[in-house]
């Protein structure tokens, strides 16, 4: 029930993508580490997740592509046209899908879940450089995305304005979401490293990579002459 009531939601009229505009067009890159006693659960963890995701994002337009993992996504986020895209490299195919954006849920629905939209944290007082960006470490005290009791904790940056990207996309071939740092959201700022155990695993996010310009918007185009389906 409340995905749905989240999925309705999540309309796309004209005021909420006025205040869904991106402030940053550019390239942002999310290295994932498991790191366990056990080889085989870092094993079986990298079956299904990814072990980078890049992004490159402007008002228009998010294109994500994954290295590793079952979902392997490629993905393109037409927001103008409010239509998504999973682009299959070795068949040359491309699969329109939806996708639903999180941001875009009313005020009232966020304010019924606020845990969904925004973690409550506590800042540690402990500020260190992570991808040339000035960080601060926060313990994650309370959010939806994150197992209750577990020690999680992100480092936030103001140094770079980049709204949440809460994408769940889905075409007949294929299930993908935007990486969990951006998914959690922060009102801070950006989350530029999360930190999480789980079934005896350590999980890592880093943003590992980014640029603030976007000179090559050809990365939002499909590729010509495939197959649409």
């Amino acid at each position: 029930m409340v995905l749905l009531l989240v999925w309705a939601g999540c309309g796309h009229s004209s005021e909420q993508q006025a205040r869904n505009m991106n402030s940053f067009h550019g390239y942002l890159r999310y290295s994932v580490e498991a790191s366990s006693e056990d080889s085989t659960d870092v094993a079986t963890f990298y079956m299904f997740s990814p072990r980078y995701v890049e992004l490159w994002m402007n008002d228009g337009f998010l294109r994500m592509i994954e290295t590793g993992g079952a979902s392997r996504g490629n993905i393109l986020i037409d927001r103008q046209q409010q239509l998504a895209y999973q682009i299959d490299t070795v068949h040359q195919q491309v699969y329109r899908g939806v996708y639903s954006d999180f941001e875009e849920a009313s005020d009232e629905l966020q304010a019924m879940m606020p845990d969904h939209y925004r973690p409550a944290l506590e800042n540690l007082q402990n500020d260190t450089t992570i991808a040339g960006l000035h960080c601060t470490e926060y313990l994650v005290i309370r959010s939806g995305y994150t197992r209750y009791g577990t020690d999680t904790r992100v480092w936030i940056t103001n140094d770079l304005h980049v709204q949440p990207q809460r994408f769940d996309i889905e075409t007949d071939v294929n299930r993908a979401t935007t990486p969990l740092p951006l998914y959690l959201g922060a009102s801070e700022g950006l989350v530029v490293r999360m930190q999480y155990e789980t079934d005896g695993l350590m999980i890592t996010y880093d943003l590992s990579a980014w640029d603030s310009t976007l000179t090559n918007t050809d990365i939002f185009t499909l590729p010509e002459g495939w197959d649409v389906h």
